[in-house]
């Protein structure tokens, strides 16, 4: 008796906490994000976790062989989504920490089906596998954002760029400044004029920083690739975009401005989000 409330209990906590995840990720629809099928198959698990849950009062081996199949019908959605558990750039902080919670009790949950009262005679390399799916998805996820410099997004500072013959200056500046490092190479550069801050986009702390110098507005969707590190500043004299350095190692990750001023961001999620950079 004392083994077949346990196993209630556990599976009848189990599903409504998945189930609330699993319904909020196919009510998020509504607003047009694409849903897949996979997950109605993920919300048949919940509902079979539940009739587990129910069984297990009265008969323990039914209820257990329905919560096996509950956790395989939810590990066809909740395993891929373990690649929420790693970090982006454009995600709030803390999300990765939640994502990571939710999966928890997921494989929590797998572990005390296979395990408990007794284990199962293929338990050990049943969770062995989900385990290795669990840990390899978001590896692999992590080793890809890493080399597109996810890790590494950089602020953008957007100055508009008057041209004349003097000595380029900054007339207003940001809040952080224009470095002088940067400034000496635009000069020895042979870019001359006045700057005049327009904005600012990303985290103020970020380690790694884009400056865009315009003087009109760009006549074609220009890529803008990220710097590896420190600084890496584009100027657009009205025909010809150069960089500076000039051979600094970029991420493949890249922002595009368009000739409506706007700056176009790939987000962690496989989006884009736009930003307002320059008008004209």
């Amino acid at each position: 008796m004392k083994n077949r409330l346990l196993q209630s209990l556990v599976y009848l906590a189990a599903a409504p906490f998945i189930g609330f995840f699993t319904l909020r990720a196919i009510a998020i629809g509504v607003w047009g994000v694409p849903i897949a099928r996979i997950q109605y198959v993920a919300l048949a698990g919940v509902l079979l976790l539940l009739c587990a849950g129910l069984v297990s009062l009265f008969a323990q081996r039914p209820g257990r062989n329905i919560a096996l199949i509950a956790i395989t019908a939810l590990g066809a959605w909740w395993i891929p989504v373990t690649q929420s558990i790693v970090p982006g750039h454009d995600l709030v902080r803390g999300t990765a920490f939640f994502s990571f919670l939710i999966v928890a009790v997921y494989f929590a949950t797998v572990a005390f089906t296979l395990f408990y009262p007794t284990r199962l005679k293929w338990s050990v390399a049943a969770f062995a596998l989900v385990l290795g799916a669990g840990a390899l998805i978001p590896s692999s996820v992590a080793i890809e954002r890493s080399r597109a410099g996810e890790f590494e997004w950089p602020a953008f500072d957007s100055y508009r760029w008057t041209a004349t013959n003097e000595e380029l200056d900054v007339s207003e500046d940001s809040i952080r400044g224009f470095p002088a490092a940067e400034l000496r190479m635009l000069r020895n550069g042979g870019l001359r004029g006045r700057l005049k801050f327009e904005g600012s986009i990303g985290r103020p702390d970020a380690a790694h920083r884009v400056i865009v110098l315009m003087q009109r507005q760009v006549p074609a969707p220009q890529r803008l690739y990220f710097p590896k590190s420190g600084t890496l500043v584009y100027a657009f004299d009205g025909s010809t975009w150069r960089a500076f350095p000039a051979d600094a190692p970029p991420y493949p990750s890249y922002a595009e401005v368009e000739p409506t001023g706007m700056l176009w961001q790939q987000s962690a999620g496989g989006g884009t989000t736009g930003y307002h950079l320059m008008s004209f």
